[in-house]
């Protein structure tokens, strides 16, 4: 048997645990849904092989966690370079900070 974290439709590796049940016999069956195919198996697994999918999902999150902090810290960085350009041509003043209730354009609809 493949890793639970593989489709067996698909083969796609975004296999995702519904439920799980603890079986007389020691052995968890499982409810396993893959996102890509929408498809839907219950297979009966032991508890190595729920801790190598636990540790697969672990890994995989940790991957996505770097990736997401990664491109926070490049879109802040972009940020910071745009508004270091834009106080380098003094294009920001104090009304950029005053919000949008003390904007002259508000002040005028009251």
């Amino acid at each position: 048997m493949p890793g639970l974290e593989i489709c067996p439709s698909c083969d796609s590796t975004f296999v995702e645990a519904l439920s799980s049940t603890r079986q007389k016999n020691g052995r968890l069956a499982l409810e396993l849904r893959c996102p890509e195919c929408e498809a839907r198996v219950c297979v009966t697994a032991t508890d190595a092989q729920v801790v190598a999918y636990e540790e697969l999902c672990d890994e995989g999150r940790e991957a996505m966690k770097r990736a997401y902090d990664q491109c926070v810290a490049e879109s802040m960085e972009a940020l910071a370079g745009v508004l270091a350009r834009a106080l380098a041509l003094d294009l920001v003043t104090a009304d950029d900070f005053a919000g949008p209730l003390r904007s002259p354009i508000v002040r005028r609809l009251r």
